[in-house]
C-alpha cells in the first residue's frame, strides 16, 4: 500500500458541487411581532414575560423600525430577560422560520432567538438594527417563541419587526438515496447558518408525508440526532462547534448510529431500535434554511465487508486533523470502518513520577469495544523511570476493558532532535513484551527532515508515510 484517498475527495476535484434547499415557507403567525399592543409601559399585551432581579421590558417609542413601538429589554448583570409569544397552530413537532429585527446597545452583546423548549443560538448583534433568523421546533403544545438574553452584563436589547412562518417539512428534503438495507454510511461537507440546520434525514419511510425518521444534523453550535416515530420527535444533542465545509458523517450499523466531524467521533454512539425507523433505506439531505450550503458531493454507501472499530491512543501527532490515523481508518479492509480518536496534544505517559495521560486515554476508551487499539506516546517524555512498569499496566487495563481489541504499540517516530528516543523505545519494547501486546519499531518509517513540519510533527507526506507502514502490518 503506498497511498490513501479520502473517499469523499475522490471525482470531486474541479467541479462545483455547492448546492442549497430553500424550504416552502407560509404566512406569520405571530401575533404582535411588531411590538404595538401594551398594558403598561412595561407589559406587553400578547407577549409574557420572564424577568428576574433589576431587568425590565420597556415600551420603546423612539428606537424603532416602523409602527409605533419596539420592544426593549434592559438587561442587568446576570439577571434574567426573556419575553414569549404567542403563535397560532405552533404545534409539537411543527418547524418555523423566526425572524425578528433587532439590535443592542452597547454594540456585540448576545440575543437568543428560539422557543421555550428548542435549544437555540446566542447571536451578537449589531448597532443598528438587522434581520436575525432562527429556525425553531415546537416540542410540545405549550411551546412559545422566545426572546432572550445571551450574555451577562448590563446593556440594553431591542426589537421590532418579528414574525414566525411555518416551514412545511418534506421541502427540507433533497436528493433521494436508497441502500440495499438500513445500515449505511453517508457523509457531505457543510456550511451552516448559525441558528438553522443542515445535514441528513435518514431511514425515512417517505419523502412525502415523512413520519419515521431519523435526522442528522448541525445548527453552528450543536451536532444533534433526532428521531421522529409516527410524528413525534426525541432528541440527542451535543456541543459541537461548525467551521464552513467540515464534513458530517453519519455511521449506522444495525440499531448504532454514530456522527463524525472530519473524521473525528462527535459525543457518543446512539441506540436507535424502532423498526419503523431502523429499517427503512430512504436517505436525503436535510436543510432548514436556504442560506445553508452542501459544499460537496452527497455520497452515500451501505455497509458491505467487514467493519472494524479502530481506537487510537496517543499525543498531537494522532490527535492532528488528517493524521495517519484518518488514512488508516479510510482504507482497511472494507473501507467501512469506525474510527475512534482519544490523542490529546501534548500528552505524555507519565509525567510528576505517578499521574499518566495514557492513562485518561485508556479510560476514555472503555466502551470502544474496539477491534484495532493503536498507541503512539512517548514523543513528549522527559521522566522515562516508570515508563515501562506505567505502560505496561495501561495495556493491561485496556486489555481488560477492550478484550476482543488487538492491541498495538508504536515506537517514537524519529524527530530532528532525538533526545531520549532510544531509551523511550527500549522501554515501550520491554512494556509490551511485559504485557503480551505488539510493539512497532518505527525506525526509518519517517525522515524528519523532508517528512515533518518542525523535525517533530509530521507533515502530509509524513502522516502518509506512517499510514503506509501501519496499514502493512496490521492482519
Amino acid at each position: 500500500m503506498s497511498t490513501y484517498k479520502r473517499l469523499d475527495r475522490i471525482g470531486a476535484m474541479g467541479k462545483n458541487w455547492a448546492s442549497s434547499i430553500t424550504p416552502i415557507i407560509g404566512n406569520n403567525v405571530l401575533t404582535d411581532g411588531g411590538f404595538e399592543n401594551w398594558d403598561d409601559s412595561h407589559t406587553l399585551t400578547n407577549w409574557t414575560k420572564n424577568f428576574a432581579g433589576a431587568s425590565t421590558l420597556n415600551q420603546e417609542s423612539v428606537d424603532k423600525v416602523s409602527g409605533n413601538y419596539a420592544a426593549r429589554i434592559d438587561i442587568d448583570q446576570t439577571s434574567m430577560g426573556q419575553i414569549y409569544g404567542a403563535a397560532t397552530g405552533f404545534n409539537a413537532g411543527i418547524w418555523g422560520l423566526f425572524t425578528v429585527k433587532s439590535h443592542s446597545t452597547p454594540t456585540g452583546q448576545n440575543v437568543i432567538i428560539g422557543s421555550s423548549g428548542f435549544t437555540s443560538y446566542p447571536t451578537p448583534l449589531l448597532d443598528a438594527y438587522s434581520a436575525v433568523v432562527s429556525v425553531i421546533r415546537s416540542t410540545n403544545v405549550a411551546d412559545k417563541p422566545s426572546l432572550k438574553r445571551g450574555s451577562n452584563g448590563t446593556y440594553s436589547l431591542f426589537f421590532d419587526d418579528a414574525t414566525l412562518q411555518f416551514i412545511t417539512f418534506p421541502s427540507c428534503l433533497k436528493t433521494q438515496r436508497r441502500t440495499p438495507t438500513g445500515d449505511f454510511i453517508i457523509k457531505q461537507n457543510l456550511r451552516v447558518v448559525p441558528g438553522t440546520q443542515i445535514g441528513f434525514c435518514v431511514n425515512l419511510d417517505s419523502a412525502v408525508n415523512p413520519q419515521n425518521f431519523v435526522l442528522v444534523y448541525v445548527d453552528g453550535t450543536n451536532a444533534r440526532i433526532d428521531t421522529c416515530l409516527a410524528g413525534v420527535y426525541t432528541s440527542y444533542s451535543v456541543a459541537q462547534a461548525w467551521t464552513d465545509n467540515d464534513e458530517l458523517k453519519v455511521v449506522k450499523t444495525g440499531i448504532s448510529y454514530t456522527m463524525y466531524r472530519n473524521g473525528t467521533v462527535i459525543g457518543v454512539t446512539q441506540t436507535i431500535s424502532q423498526a419503523n425507523i431502523n429499517n427503512n433505506t430512504l436517505h436525503m439531505q436535510f436543510s432548514t434554511f436556504g442560506g445553508n450550503v452542501f459544499s460537496s458531493p452527497f455520497l452515500s454507501s451501505s455497509l458491505t465487508g467487514d467493519i472494524k472499530r479502530f481506537s487510537f491512543i496517543g499525543d498531537s501527532i494522532t490527535a492532528a486533523v488528517q493524521s495517519f490515523a484518518v488514512g488508516v481508518v479510510s482504507v482497511y479492509g472494507s473501507k467501512n470502518n469506525i474510527f475512534i480518536n482519544h490523542a490529546v496534544s501534548g500528552a505524555v505517559i507519565v509525567h510528576d513520577g505517578t499521574h499518566t495521560d495514557l492513562e485518561d486515554e485508556v479510560l476514555a476508551s472503555v466502551s470502544d469495544n474496539a477491534d484495532f487499539s493503536i498507541i503512539e506516546l512517548g514523543t513528549n517524555e522527559t521522566d522515562v523511570s516508570n515508563t515501562r512498569s506505567v505502560y505496561s499496566a495501561q495495556i493491561n487495563a485496556l486489555k481488560v476493558s477492550n478484550p476482543s481489541a488487538s492491541i498495538h504499540c508504536m515506537g517514537v517516530l524519529n524527530k530532528t532532535t532525538p533526545g531520549n528516543r532510544d531509551l523511550i523505545n527500549a522501554q515501550l519494547a520491554l512494556a509490551c513484551s511485559d504485557s503480551e501486546v505488539v510493539y512497532w519499531d518505527t525506525e526509518g518509517w519517517i525522515n524528519p527532515a523532508t517528512d515533518t513540519i518542525d523535525g517533530l510533527h509530521p507533515n502530509s507526506n509524513g502522516h502518509l508515510k506512517i499510514a503506509t507502514q501501519v496499514l502493512a502490518r496490521l492482519p
